[in-house]
């Protein structure tokens, strides 16, 4: 976790990334999987 602390912010996510594909828990910035990357059409049910 120093080397995430330590590295450029513009690699940080990349570094989080790895670290929870080898089980590591990285609190404080996002999982990039769980972001939207298209607009979708999709309006919720019974509204």
């Amino acid at each position: 976790m120093a080397g995430l602390e330590a590295a450029p912010e513009e690699i940080k996510i990349n570094i989080a990334e790895t670290l929870r594909a080898r089980g590591v828990d990285v609190p404080g910035l996002p999982d990039e999987k769980l972001k939207p990357c298209r607009q979708t059409k999709v309006t919720p049910v019974g509204r």
